[in-house]
């Protein structure tokens, strides 16, 4: 699930804008906690509120949403949903049948390992672009490391000692935290309905 949630996830980027992708696929923080509401985990008005305020936040870090993105594929929105759907799947999942004592770091291995497997065939059909350049090299190699194996490890190790809809609205400080990286490393200005939304 983690290898074809990534995938879909850079597929739908290719034809849908940035922006209206990250509102669509963070619906996961309102799947899960419906979801496991209906699963029978009882969920405490406060975090009703708390899913209404992370939803209002994330559209207002994005006010392209307000001011037009030009044309919406349905391809890409629809890869979009079902990006947020599995990843929504995924949390509860995991949360069912990966034992509480189990260690974050080995499962998130076993998880990167399997995502690595279930990629292979894709590359086999799509081919496989290798970096050409030590700056690209290093580039890939700190997007496998940081997002993908020490994000993963942590994901596992939260998940062991929190409920699912909890972590899958903290989870979405990654939109904030990507607002304030973009000033940082990228000398980016964003709008203050951004910092609002981010807040």
């Amino acid at each position: 699930m983690f290898g074809l949630l990534v995938y879909i996830g850079f597929k739908s980027l290719e034809t849908l804008d940035a922006s209206v992708c990250i509102v669509v696929v963070y619906l996961y923080p309102v799947i899960v906690v419906v979801a496991s509401s209906l699963l029978g985990h009882r969920t405490a008005p406060a975090m009703w509120v708390s899913l209404v305020m992370v939803m209002g936040g994330i559209v207002l870090t994005v006010p392209e949403l307000f001011t037009g993105v030009g044309a919406v594929d349905t391809r890409g929105m629809v890869l979009a949903i079902v990006q947020a759907f599995i990843f929504a799947a995924y949390m509860i999942i995991t949360s069912r049948i990966i034992p509480a004592h189990a260690d974050g770091t080995v499962t998130a291995a076993w998880t990167v390992l399997g995502a690595l497997l279930a990629l292979v065939p894709m590359v086999v059909v799509d081919g496989l672009v290798v970096p050409d350049t030590r700056r690209l090299v290093v580039e890939v190699s700190l997007f496998a490391l940081v997002p993908t194996v020490i994000s993963t490890a942590c994901f596992f190790r939260a998940m062991r000692r929190v409920a699912p809809g909890v972590v899958a609205m903290i989870m979405s400080l990654e939109i904030a935290l990507a607002i304030l990286w973009s000033v940082f490393f990228l000398g980016e200005r964003p709008r203050g309905v951004q910092y609002v939304g981010a807040g």
